[in-house]
């Protein structure tokens, strides 16, 4: 059962014999910094020993094995070996082509450059011929595939992040796949179908280690990002990406892989067209009033401060070494925090599933609707590295670079977020209900969630919400969204039973007025211009950065303009792909992918202001300082300049290329 919160009182209490210990330490010194850190968690290593259960999981899936059977530290994943076994023999491989993987039951095509040997007519992006494409090429050479019947089957499709990660073997050094793995002809990384926070860019894997500089190296079974249009200089970094088809339905292996929060499909065949995988539950973070959060979807109890050394004395994003980790685990367990005394390091898969590759967050890629706190930055696994005794795997909850290697000890430091297994069967109680404005459904209403669990839901397309496995009791609902207020407020829900269903509706009223999004921005800057494009929209007013939004203001992501471009000015965008932007060093930008990525097209000089294009025309207009007007296509610019003015600050073509207008000032 839950227990009571983790009380200041209990913390304090915790920090008080922390200090005692110190004093007596003969090592000396205190335990505010990270030197004093170090003295203090050592310390606890003779006192405390590791609690461990072997608890089942209750989600709605289970996680597999990461495939690391080597230890090199008591409760290290080596050690604890966390997750469903694989079978002894993973593979069956048909021998022709194909192999289907147990653990799953998904079928792969063995060949590991598949475009190059048999198709290289098709591969035409950079080095011809050679089988490392463009993503969208990639996508567009699966469709061949099924138009060919390749191998007798017509429903190949490149897989979504979590089917790639799946055959990943981190127990392997080198090559991170099963040592008798099918697969021939391997390279470096391959593509997933998967869009991350950006539609400019998707997800991959590597497969084994290379160099990229002499100082920068991919360890093998890395998650990373990619442009999904690569450029030369990726290709001068040796960063090439391939493609390995898979096909097969999802539920039939010793394992169910989890769905990606993908909503928005970029191109035929992604992720969000193919949709593979167990949805999550909803609502999918139970906050049991007891500073923990279980996940439903994998039955794993995490503590809901992610920053948890923080609560115990020491500075807020405070790194510790990965051996101190165990010690600081030890005494979490020997004070049975928050009820509990298993605590343990999650290894990469455990931590890895909170990663929400298809959403669109800044700052900490975590699922929408949680209710951590203090999350941030790159946090140690129990999982080691095959490739070097002297390295563990991390993953950055931060940066949508995923995963690394890092050093086991100094100089290297990370995060500590504690996770157990919650054995706590789930209720079969849900409520319901829909949400309508003037007859249509309301899509993207968060619901809160309040009584014997705390949680957040969000209404679908239909207006409608779902709550399950709720435990029996009294709960509260109530509904929130920018610009609307709801009637009634909040609802009572009393469910007496675990069985009972409760279903409501509410009547919304719009509220009129304007609303301040300002605390939304990522950063704070002076905003100089904007332009949407009904939701989408992109301000400019940042240094070598424009901020963009897909859904009217709520969120923002940054776009980053080439080096030493300067603050950007003004924004046009001709439409969702196609846009340009001028910046106060004259620069003249363009971008062909909504803003992903962002080109120099010419550079007058002077502090640019505004741009504006006429209706459907290919020319564009640019004003700024010492009264300069420049007219401008993707090829060529000419200086079309008035002397009556000394500071244009805009210009505009409302109705045509024949007649504008410009907002100036006189010095």
């Amino acid at each position: 059962m839950h227990h009571a919160p983790c009380t200041m009182q209990n913390i304090n209490t915790m920090k008080k014999r922390s200090i005692i210990t110190t004093i007596f330490s003969p090592l000396g010194g205190d335990a505010a910094g990270r030197g004093g850190l170090k003295k203090l968690l050592l310390l606890f290593t003779f006192a405390f020993g590791l609690f461990t259960f072997s608890l089942a999981q209750q989600g709605a899936i289970q996680l597999p094995a990461t495939g690391q059977t080597t230890s090199y530290h008591a409760g290290d994943d080596g050690d604890l070996q966390n997750g469903i076994a694989w079978p002894e023999e993973r593979y069956t491989d048909h021998e022709d082509g194909t192999a289907t993987d147990k653990l799953t039951d998904l079928m792969w095509a063995t060949e590991g450059n598949i475009l190059a040997t048999r198709n290289p007519d098709f591969d035409q992006d950079y080095i011809v011929g050679d089988g490392s494409v463009n993503w969208t090429t990639a996508l567009d050479y699966i469709a061949e595939l099924n138009q060919e019947n390749y191998l007798g089957y017509n429903d190949w499709r490149l897989p979504n992040i979590m089917e790639l990660m799946s055959i990943l073997d981190l127990g392997v050094p080198d090559t991170a796949l099963s040592v008798y793995h099918p697969f021939t002809n391997l390279q470096q990384s391959y593509w997933s179908s998967t869009t991350g926070y950006d539609k400019g860019i998707a997800f991959a894997i590597t497969v084994f280690e290379w160099e990229i500089h002499s100082n920068s190296k991919y360890q093998p079974g890395q998650v990373m990002w990619y442009s999904k249009l690569l450029s030369e200089d990726y290709y001068a970094d040796n960063r090439k990406v391939y493609v390995l088809p898979v096909r097969g339905e999802h539920g039939s292996g010793l394992i169910e892989l989890p769905r990606t929060t993908q909503e928005k499909s970029y191109y035929p065949g992604d992720d969000l067209d193919q949709s593979m995988g167990v949805q999550w539950p909803t609502p999918r973070f139970f906050d049991y009033n007891d500073s923990t959060i279980t996940d439903r979807l994998t039955g794993l109890m995490w503590t809901q401060n992610a920053d948890p050394l923080a609560m115990f004395g020491f500075g807020w994003g405070d790194e510790i070494t990965w051996t101190q980790v165990f010690s600081y685990l030890d005494s979490l367990n020997n004070r049975n925090y928050c009820g509990h005394n298993d605590w343990r390091l999650p290894n990469r898969h455990e931590i890895l599933s909170l990663r929400d590759f298809g959403g669109e967050y800044l700052y900490t890629y975590l699922p929408e609707n949680n209710t951590f706190t203090y999350p941030g930055g790159r946090y140690w696994t129990s999982t080691t590295s095959a490739s070097s005794t002297e390295k563990v795997h991390a993953v950055n909850i931060t940066l949508i670079d995923v995963t690394l290697e890092l050093l086991k000890e100094d100089p290297t430091f990370a995060r500590i977020w504690p996770v157990r297994t919650d054995n706590i069967p789930p209720s079969p109680g849900s409520i319901q209900g829909k949400i309508m404005h003037q007859g249509n459904p309301l899509k993207d209403v968060k619901l809160s969630l309040e009584g014997p669990v705390n949680a957040t839901v969000s209404t679908d397309a239909n207006g409608d919400y779902y709550m399950s496995a709720l435990p029996p009791g009294s709960y509260s609902i109530t509904p929130s969204k920018f610009y609307y207020s709801f009637n009634p407020e909040t609802i009572t829900v009393n469910l007496t039973t675990q069985n009972k269903i409760k279903d409501f509706s509410a009547v919304l009223t719009t509220t009129h007025g304007w609303q301040n999004l300002r605390a939304n921005l990522p950063e704070s800057f002076s905003i100089r211009d904007m332009h949407f494009i009904g939701q989408e929209g992109w301000l400019a007013g940042g240094r070598d950065k424009v901020y963009y939004t897909p859904d009217g203001g709520l969120s923002f992501q940054i776009q980053y303009l080439p080096e030493s471009s300067g603050i950007s000015s003004s924004v046009f965008m001709k439409s969702n792909t196609e846009g340009y932007v001028v910046t106060g060093n004259g620069h003249i930008l363009k971008t062909e992918d909504g803003g992903s990525n962002w080109y120099l097209l010419h550079a007058p000089g002077n502090v640019l202001n505004s741009v504006h294009f006429p209706p459907n025309s290919d020319t564009g207009f640019t004003c700024g300082t010492g009264g300069t007007v420049w007219s401008f296509d993707d090829t060529s610019i000419t200086d079309i300049s008035t002397p009556t003015v000394s500071h244009l600050k805009s210009i505009c073509f409302p109705e045509s290329i024949n007649e504008g207008k410009v907002l100036g000032e006189v010095y």
